[in-house]
């Protein structure tokens, strides 16, 4: 008979063959249930010799559980089930072990014939076997229930890490947000950062110091926070005795210096008394009570500002790695609220500065524009005067003798009169050059072909009997100073015309691209062109790249075209070649979308 597992994960016998011992035969005196309870139990059970520790006979289902054969068992001690670190344990209990109907031996780890550990329950009873005095074991095994109530353990262990690990963010997320709301309730970081060092007090210290780099490189302490006032006075009184040394290559200055936090978690008094210069100091020391330090920079677009100083004493705390994230991160938002206090100053002082210099700046164009206004007025009266009468009393010399004047005399009479005009002419374009930066703008959308065809009508005394081929593409709609902008063309449709003059046919085109940022205009013709060496004389006043005999003009025109075009926020530039025409370009903003 052996025994194996059902469907039912249980124990059962089956018919193998093979003759074994019945424990009635071997017990003498026990009743039937004790036979049927050894061999149909589905726990393990033997019994052994207490004397010998030998098997002296197991169940099947020992057979089973343990893998070796009823032989094997009958060939060994209980001592051979047993890993050997649990052997001293075995003798242990078997000396102790007293005598009783039932000894409950508690739980132990036995070993398979395959090596493999599990852990049983054992319960043993006393039993005379063949004449012998024997126990009766019943191993109950406990490896998946113990297991399992490890995994529960370890999951409540672990949820209650997690439940702690949460608790501690949670605290420190309120504290970072009672101290940022703290920081940010005011400008003055003074009185801030003296209100977050005493947050930190007693929640991360026993006490706090916080001490910023002033503008001209010495150290000032804002603050010490401490729950005792008289330990403020003795840390202060501290501060003096040991000022701030830059060259210090550890402590606060190290600190400044390298941007890194420095904890220091054990402070004995020796190290005091090698520290202190006096009594005094050393009193102090040990008034003070320093048993850990902590040094966090209050640092800021790679910038040290100050630093924060943490201290244990009285509580005889250490400062731990989740103490020294903490810091950092109250540190940060102390700096980055320093940073902003200051460029807030900072600010504040440069606008007002700008404003007294936009003032001032102000004054000065007002007095420009003044003086511009009152050079206007003197080209419009009191130059126009003395040209008047130049024009007029050359007219009256040549009605007065006439006919004394031969033909060289009425030639320099002309120029004179041609010349008053000219001058006349500039004195208008000047004016209107003058005019054009001070005068107010007036914007509207409006068709840019229309203009175009506009200025090109009125031009009709000009082209007529001319060859005079115009290419207009299409003009978009854009949005500036109708009248500005017809001056512009004006001035450069007239300049095509004019320098077009020698060509038998002329060629004048008008174009315009549009893009997301700018509207580009090109006029283009095919007349006389000029040097690109000489392009950027081109919109300065009073440059002419072509002699007056050959081309009238005050070389104005493009200088105004220019100054309209900067009013406008666009760009000007040239493009030619001699004898082979010219393009003139302008950019106005692009026009809003709707």
């Amino acid at each position: 008979m052996t025994y194996h597992k059902g469907e039912t994960g249980k124990v059962t016998r089956s018919a193998l063959g093979g003759k074994r011992a019945s424990v009635s035969d071997q017990i003498t005196g026990t009743e039937e249930q004790y036979r049927i309870l050894f061999d149909c139990n589905p726990n393990p059970m033997w019994v052994y010799d207490q004397e010998t520790l030998r098997f002296l006979v197991v169940n099947d289902a020992a057979v089973y559980h343990y893998g070796y054969s009823r032989d094997e068992f009958l060939s060994m001690t209980i001592r051979d089930i047993r890993p050997p670190e649990d052997l001293a344990r075995l003798d242990d209990n078997l000396r102790l072990t007293l005598v009783s109907p039932i000894d409950d031996a508690g739980v132990w780890r036995h070993r398979a014939k395959d090596g493999k550990l599990f852990r049983v329950h054992v319960t043993s009873h006393e039993v005379p076997f063949g004449g012998r005095k024997g126990k009766l074991v019943l191993a109950q095994n406990l490896t998946a229930q113990i297991e399992a109530e490890e995994r529960l353990s370890t999951t409540l262990e672990r949820e209650k890490r997690y439940r702690e690990e949460a608790e501690k963010v949670n605290r420190r997320l309120a504290f970072l947000l009672e101290a940022s709301t703290t920081l940010s309730e005011s400008l003055d970081f003074q009185e801030r950062l003296k209100t977050v060092a005493g947050l930190a007090v007693p929640r991360i210290a026993d006490w706090c110091a916080v001490d910023i780099i002033e503008n001209d490189g010495t150290l000032a302490r804002l603050a010490v926070i401490h729950s005792d006032p008289r330990m403020v006075e003795y840390a202060f009184e501290l501060q003096k005795r040991y000022p701030y040394q830059p060259g210090a290559m550890s402590g606060l200055p190290g600190v400044l210096r390298t941007g890194r936090t420095e904890i220091i978690n054990d402070i004995p008094d020796e190290l005091l008394v090698a520290r202190a210069k006096d009594e005094d100091d050393l009193r102090i020391f040990r008034i003070l009570g320093l048993k850990a330090v902590m040094i966090v920079p209050l640092a800021a677009f790679e910038r040290t500002l100050g630093a924060i100083t943490l201290v244990y004493a009285e509580s005889n705390r250490k400062f731990t790695e989740e103490d020294r994230f903490l810091a950092e991160d109250l540190a940060r938002r102390a700096a980055m609220q320093i940073e902003l206090a200051r460029l807030y100053r900072e600010t504040k002082e440069l606008n007002a500065s700008l404003e007294k210099k936009v003032n001032e700046r102000t004054s000065e164009l007002q007095a420009v524009n003044r003086e511009l206004e009152a050079f206007s007025y003197s080209v419009s009266h009191d130059l126009r005067a003395p040209l008047r009468h130049i024009h007029g009393f050359a007219d009256l010399l040549a009605r007065h003798i006439e006919s004394t004047l031969d033909e060289k005399a009425k030639r320099y009479l002309g120029f004179i009169s041609d010349s008053v005009k000219e001058m006349g002419v500039l004195i208008d374009d000047l004016l209107m050059l003058s005019r054009m930066g001070r005068m107010e703008m007036r914007r509207s959308s409006f068709d840019l072909r229309d203009t175009v065809e506009s200025v090109i009508n009125s031009m009709s005394q000009e082209t007529g009997g001319r060859n005079i081929e115009w290419k207009i593409s299409r003009l978009p709609v854009v949005e500036a100073d109708h009248n500005m902008l017809r001056l512009v063309f004006q001035n450069l449709l007239g300049n095509a015309v004019k320098y077009t003059r020698p060509r038998e046919r002329a060629v004048i085109e008008v174009e315009a691209t549009e893009n997301d940022d700018e509207t580009v205009v090109c006029v283009r013709d095919n007349g006389v062109g000029f040097d690109m060496k000489y392009s950027d004389n081109l919109f300065g006043v009073f440059q002419r790249l072509h002699p007056s005999e050959e081309f009238e003009g005050t070389g104005i025109g493009l200088a105004n075209v220019r100054r309209i075009i900067q009013r406008h926020g666009g760009r000007t530039w040239a493009e030619g070649e001699v004898d082979r025409g010219a393009a003139v370009y302008f950019t106005l903003p692009a026009t809003k979308k709707v």
